[in-house]
């Protein structure tokens, strides 16, 4: 078996899921659709680090490493809410929902999953790690701008806590539709 894109994440739970996916709809009526790619409701999830590409054998020696760590942490509360974009310039390019309660967990299992991905050889991030969930990716043109005024004319979302008790080494496959994801390792967080 060749090399595997990979990525770890934690999931967001069913009823999260379900009005996020009401929130991005709300959007795509009012027509926030041209140069603006939404997430699908399968993709959904908050990523704790990229990976790229890696062997079968890596990732399973890593997944053994990572579930004696997950196995003494224990699992959390999240809440998702609020909106922001990150910007190339003055261009949205990804348009995201922030962590209003977790994020300090978030960040805890940011760290121990850094920490173990520097042990197998990956090179830490530079930059400083902000917990999110990504609605969209954004090309630019007229909707960009567009949709940066349509948020600042909304309330605040506020979306159902959830639990988060499990950690996933996922697989990207990047496909001619978009990407798509599948759950390769899960590692449970103590309860």
């Amino acid at each position: 078996m060749g090399m595997v894109r990979s990525f770890v994440a934690v999931d967001i739970g069913v009823q999260a899921r379900q009005e996020i996916m009401e929130f991005i709809k709300a959007f795509q009526r009012k027509g926030f659709r041209e140069g603006i790619r939404w997430v699908k409701e399968d993709q959904l999830h908050i990523t704790l680090k990229f990976l790229g590409n890696v062997s079968p054998a890596l990732l399973e020696k890593m997944a053994e490493r990572l579930k004696d760590e997950c196995s003494g942490l224990p699992a959390f509360v999240v809440q998702l809410g609020g909106t922001g974009f990150f910007f190339s310039g003055r261009t949205p390019r990804v348009f995201w929902v922030d962590v209003k309660q977790g994020k300090n967990e978030l960040k805890r299992l940011f760290s121990m999953v850094e920490a173990v991905a520097e042990e197998f050889g990956f090179p830490r991030e530079t930059r400083a790690y902000n917990p999110h969930l990504t609605l969209a990716r954004i090309k630019g043109g007229p909707s960009a701008k567009r949709l940066v005024e349509g948020v600042r004319n909304i309330d605040s979302p506020r979306f159902t806590l959830f639990e988060v008790n499990e950690v996933h080494i996922m697989r990207s496959e990047l496909l001619p539709a978009g990407a798509r994801y599948s759950k390769l390792h899960t590692l449970r967080l103590k309860l």
